[in-house]
């Protein structure tokens, strides 16, 4: 009796094609060529442009940094302690880009405090929207407080760089939320 109650269990089960997945999941990041997003040709101009200014942002303390008197790289002044510099990221990142931004920039074993920050030896060098192919730059999701644009690097077709912007709900103060290197 167990057997059979077992055996038409099973065979429903079978039938009904539970557990049973018919095609392949794709990414988040290779989902965006079956959707098309609603998106005015002005709110993506105003998104590519943020983005353009945001990394062009997030690189100029690098850019101004300057040796000091001791011979240590330095940011320039009014960024002296690493609060500065995560107040200063936080004008286009999220709190957790920010501080992640700050954290891997500065260091503060060189720094002195309220005299100046050190910058990191790593050589930092990200990918990003400067990097990108024009035509490929693409609003994958848009709402009023996300967005999401996807693009390819024009030296390596096979890197793609996602960003996730949020908005405030109405649609104002954007800021990177998430930036994603895909190397395939």
């Amino acid at each position: 009796m167990k057997a059979i109650l077992f055996v038409s269990i099973l065979l429903v089960l079978v039938i009904s094609g539970c557990g049973y997945f018919r095609g392949q999941m794709d990414t988040p990041l290779e989902y965006s060529q079956y959707t098309q997003p609603v998106v005015t040709d002005y709110e993506y101009e105003k998104l590519i442009a943020f983005l353009y200014e945001a990394e062009m942002m997030m690189r100029r303390p690098l850019q101004e940094a300057t040796i000091n008197d001791v011979g240590i790289k330095v940011f320039s002044d009014p960024i002296i302690t690493k609060n500065d510099l995560f107040l200063y990221y936080q004008m286009y990142l999220s709190d957790e880009l920010a501080e992640t931004m700050s954290r891997k920039l500065s260091d503060l074993s060189k720094s002195v405090d309220y005299e100046f920050l050190a910058v990191s030896n790593d050589d930092i060098n990200w990918f990003s929207i400067h990097d990108a192919d024009p035509d490929t730059i693409k609003v994958v999701q848009h709402t009023t407080v996300q967005s999401v644009v996807e693009m390819e690097l024009k030296s390596d077709t096979n890197t793609r760089i996602q960003y996730t912007i949020m908005k405030n709900r109405l649609g104002e103060n954007p800021k990177i939320v998430q930036k994603t290197v895909l190397y395939n």
